[in-house]
């Protein structure tokens, strides 16, 4: 049986777990990780570069990228980094790795342990989707990102991107477990199956800052 063939069978065409993302306020992803000393043949028909934020600052003009200047600054000040793709010098796509806490969405946070690197934010210009390019995303711009001192990769596919579930899988990336949380009107809930424990990730969400009062009464003079 061919690998692709192979991977077909192994993630259905639609996912046994979508009808989840339905169930009001629940959120749900397949954790998927990788060795990063595994090497992996694959083809690189665009250019991939680790970029400073002054190499993004000209693509904001660019709403079809969808390039937030406060969200790409707060990134690099948490030391995140950004893998460009390019076709013919333009910027096409763009994977972002984090080796610490992550903000997810609101107060949600993804956290990874300390020998991951978190893979976030995948994106291709919808022209360059459906080529296979999302494969070689995954392996090329992973190729050329720091490791600074990790050994593992780490990330998240929604259960029902089934796509973006078998790209991952042929660039490598297998499937460890399941993770998500439950959140509506104030309330939290995280939760993961022990293949997501086992590989230290989770979702959870930070507390809003509370207001010092002043608990002290005036010092005597």
């Amino acid at each position: 049986m061919s690998r692709r063939l192979a991977y077909k069978r192994r993630v259905p065409r639609k996912s046994p777990y979508a009808w989840l993302r339905r169930v009001p306020g629940i959120f749900l992803a397949r954790v998927m990780t990788r060795p990063l000393d595994e090497a992996l043949p694959g083809r690189s028909e665009l250019e991939y570069v680790v970029l400073a934020e002054a190499d993004l600052a000209p693509a904001y003009r660019d709403r079809s990228l969808h390039l937030d200047p406060t969200a790409v600054r707060t990134a690099f000040a948490r030391g995140d980094a950004c893998v460009g793709a390019f076709d013919a010098g333009r910027l096409v796509g763009y994977l972002w790795y984090s080796y610490a806490a992550t903000p997810h969405a609101g107060r949600v946070w993804v956290d990874v342990p300390a020998h991951a690197r978190y893979a976030y934010k995948a994106f291709l210009l919808p022209e360059y989707r459906g080529r296979g390019l999302g494969e070689e995303m995954y392996t090329s711009a992973g190729a050329v990102c720091p490791r600074a001192g990790r050994s593992i990769g780490i990330t998240y596919v929604l259960v029902d991107n089934v796509a973006s579930t078998i790209a991952a899988q042929r660039a490598g990336w297998r499937s460890v477990g399941f993770a998500g949380y439950w959140e509506k009107a104030g309330a939290f809930c995280g939760f993961r199956t022990p293949g997501a424990l086992r590989a230290g990730f989770r979702f959870w969400r930070r507390q809003p800052a509370v207001r010092a009062r002043r608990i002290l009464g005036p010092v005597p003079g």
